[in-house]
């Protein structure tokens, strides 16, 4: 019933977690929410943004208001200068968003604008360095790769899918369609094949118990760059909280139990990230685009280079350990425009036509060696099935197309053996595990 409120403060969780606290200026009538009639401020509010109150919290006995209430950087607990009876702000209270306590932690003379770092961190981390992924920021892609690991440590226990790669993973499979199973797309904008290593091999082997699948975007034209770095060595590869992973051997020996609490408190960037699962979109649907499409012709590279040597060695020897633990991977080369076919090269990023042809063989030699290793040429050349109304340019498909894209990819039937790939030329979906009740 109040007709204004102030002093909100957002709390640092990200997604549909997201509350609001605040004041308002009283009620002379009996509240619905707080079964009594109250003054100025003497009520502090929680509020989640779909506009549902959660919480309120009375001003402590011998208090007379609430002002400068301000969350801290954990999701339970806030502080808050409280008003006596002379109405001088003259105590600080820090509040427990869980159970209502307020403790009183400093007293003054006329306080203002209170602030709290609350530290959880009975294992001492260095709380300069652990999760702080996107510090410090030298690469246009490197925050959403830095949000989507943080959220890695929430969900790794539980993790049976993960899709990794450039955008046209992440804006090509939603999670969500992938039924069944616990999904998440850690693909990103400008992601390369030496992200997909040091993840696969630092973080989803070590961490992911329950992984039964990994679906990777081929890149091809990126496949001729040294040790296939585009984006990682100087974004995600060179902060802070990658090294401190990599100075405690990325916690192979086990996490400490307090580790998980200090990601949760860390912000991510991107709200899609916690509501899509990583998911890129939505997208629109404008189609492939012109008649000749741009392409890099400076990208001469071919399959006898040292790095595209290099590059598909790596692949074959990540194949080798993901067999191991009985883990699937499949690489896609996502469908693109299919006007590439009058163009001198494969994709945007290139190579040239020869040269593409040569590394899907080789691939595709993996694939003949390896049970749990698939190629998925979902590009097929140019000759897909993905029309104008599934594209959003020349390279990526629109939230449309993905859903189109995820379903055929979701297209799971009773497998014999478990490990049978079977690609077909219009119907493109695999057969590898049993759909889950």
């Amino acid at each position: 019933g109040s007709t204004q409120v102030c002093n909100a403060s957002i709390s640092p969780d990200t997604g549909d977690t997201i509350r609001c606290l605040f004041l308002d200026f009283g009620y002379p009538k009996v509240s619905s929410i707080t079964k009594c009639s109250y003054g100025i401020h003497q009520f502090l509010f929680v509020a989640t943004l779909q506009d549902s109150i959660t919480r309120w919290i009375n001003v402590p006995a011998g208090e007379k208001s609430w002002d400068y209430p301000e969350w801290s950087n954990c999701p339970g607990y806030a502080v808050s200068i409280a008003r006596g009876i002379s109405d001088q702000a003259h105590s600080l209270y820090l509040i427990n968003l869980e159970t209502n306590r307020c403790e009183p932690i400093i007293e003054g003379i006329e306080l203002h604008q209170p602030y709290l770092w609350a530290s959880m961190n009975p294992s001492n981390f260095s709380l300069d360095s652990i999760g702080r992924y996107g510090e410090p920021l030298n690469s246009p892609y490197q925050a959403q790769l830095g949000g989507k690991l943080l959220l890695f440590w929430q969900r790794c226990d539980s993790l049976e899918v993960v899709i990794l790669g450039s955008s046209q993973a992440a804006q090509g499979i939603d999670p969500s369609i992938i039924s069944g199973m616990k999904s998440f797309n850690f693909a990103v904008v400008g992601g390369d094949f030496l992200g997909q290593k040091n993840m696969i091999l630092n973080y989803f082997l070590i961490h992911c118990p329950r992984l039964k699948m990994i679906c990777s975007s081929l890149d091809v034209g990126r496949l001729g760059y040294a040790d296939g770095d585009f984006s990682w060595k100087n974004g995600v590869g060179q902060s802070y909280g990658y090294y401190y992973d990599s100075t405690h051997d990325f916690w192979k020996n086990g996490v400490p139990s307090d580790f998980k609490a200090v990601m949760r408190v860390l912000p991510t960037p991107y709200s899609w990230d916690t509501l899509q699962l990583g998911f890129l979109g939505p997208t629109p649907c404008r189609g492939w685009g012109d008649s000749l499409p741009p392409c890099n012709v400076a990208q001469t590279w071919n399959i006898s280079d040292s790095s595209a040597i290099q590059n598909i060695e790596t692949i074959a020897v990540i194949a080798d350990s993901l067999r191991r633990k009985g883990i699937h991977w499949i690489i896609i080369d996502f469908p693109i425009s299919p006007q590439y076919k009058n163009t001198p090269c494969y994709s945007l990023d290139g190579p040239l036509w020869q040269t593409a042809l040569d590394v899907q063989q080789k691939i595709a030699d993996i694939e003949k060696a390896n049970p749990f290793f698939h190629f998925y040429n979902a590009n097929m050349n140019g000759n897909h099935d993905y029309s104008d109304d599934d594209a959003l340019d020349m390279n990526h498909l629109c939230t449309e197309g993905a859903k189109r894209f995820t379903v055929r990819v979701d297209r799971i039937s009773e497998p014999a053996p478990v490990a049978a790939w079977v690609c077909f030329a219009y119907s493109s979906a695999f057969s590898l595990f049993p759909r889950k009740a």
